[in-house]
């Protein structure tokens, strides 16, 4: 199956017309059939129902016009892009990210480097802060954000800021919204780790302090993401911890609120390849600077202190 192929399939399931479709696409009648035909041969499924007029797509051949259309656009994103790479006319910086930072400082921080470094492509991928290391390693990525540090001589690494922690809770378990709950009532809650995958992980972290401060987990249940997290607290199955900037997640079924008694919170690492100079590189690690000194994790609270570069991590980048 190659892009040609799923070209042709995917002008054909939308026109639902073979003649429309060969017009669209500049080719013969029968050449498209043939590579249509081809994909069905090589997939061993029906994807086009010819038996009436106008044409009809299988249910596999729904699922895969579907895909086959998401395909096509990030292969076309890619096309552009790497002539704009190759043409001198854009650098390439990937970024990698955990998914609770889209509710933080990076969307912003995104925002003003992209207006002022147009000639930057960013290219952005969800990834845990373990999967990062290795994409790190591979080019894959210039820079990451997660909030486990990366202990490794290739990448050097900086503890950039710390956030709160809350807990978030079904909706009506409590009556004041304001109320704050105690580490000792949160554990006797089934309480819902993320990501259960690789490890370590943020679930690793909060496990780890709520031990410290006295209260070791009774009951628990993994699962693989954030959203999927809140969605068993709005199921009424347990509770979950998070940072607090994960709170502009509104959800009418699950509320937030902050932690009695405890200090826990969350550190925000950013890391780059040890001893990566590249003047892009650079420029975004002062943006980054300058958008992590305005950072507020919750609109309601005081904004929390910049820490300084972890003890025996790295230093980022300056000119």
């Amino acid at each position: 199956m190659d892009l040609r192929q799923l070209r042709y399939f995917a002008a054909v399931g939308q026109v639902l017309n073979v003649s429309r479709a060969a017009v669209i696409l500049n080719v013969s009648q029968p050449a498209l059939s043939r590579q249509v035909q081809a994909l069905e041969e090589e997939l061993g499924v029906v994807l086009v129902d010819r038996s009436e007029r106008p044409l009809k797509l299988t249910s596999a051949g729904a699922y895969l016009l579907d895909q086959a259309l998401l395909l096509l656009e990030k292969a076309d994103q890619v096309a552009a892009a790497t002539r704009r790479l190759g043409q001198g006319q854009r650098h390439w910086m990937g970024i990698g990210f955990v998914p609770s930072l889209l509710y933080s400082f990076l969307p912003e921080m995104l925002r003003r480097f992209g207006s002022a470094r147009s000639d930057i492509e960013l290219s952005l991928s969800e990834m845990t802060s373990l999967q990062q290391t290795a994409a790190l390693k591979a080019g894959r990525i210039d820079v990451g954000f997660g909030r486990v540090e990366i202990n490794d001589p290739q990448i050097a690494t900086a503890n950039v800021a710390r956030e709160r922690l809350m807990v978030a809770m079904p909706a009506g378990l409590h009556a004041q919204p304001d109320d704050a709950i105690a580490l000792a009532d949160i554990v006797k809650e089934t309480v819902i780790l993320y990501p259960a995958e690789p490890r370590p992980s943020f679930a690793d972290h909060v496990i780890g302090q709520l031990v410290a401060e006295g209260h070791p987990i009774r009951q628990y249940i993994e699962t693989n993401n954030m959203h999927t997290a809140l969605g068993l607290v709005a199921a009424g199955s347990g509770c979950t911890l998070l940072p607090a900037s994960t709170a502009l997640l509104h959800r009418p079924d699950v509320v937030y609120r902050p932690i009695a008694g405890a200090s826990l919170s969350t550190v925000i690492y950013m890391a780059v390849r040890a001893n990566d100079h590249r003047e892009q590189l650079v420029a975004f690690t002062e943006m980054a600077r300058e958008c992590l000194a305005d950072f507020d994790p919750e609109s309601a609270s005081d904004p929390l202190p910049i820490a300084s570069v972890a003890q025996g991590s790295h230093p980022l980048p300056r000119p």
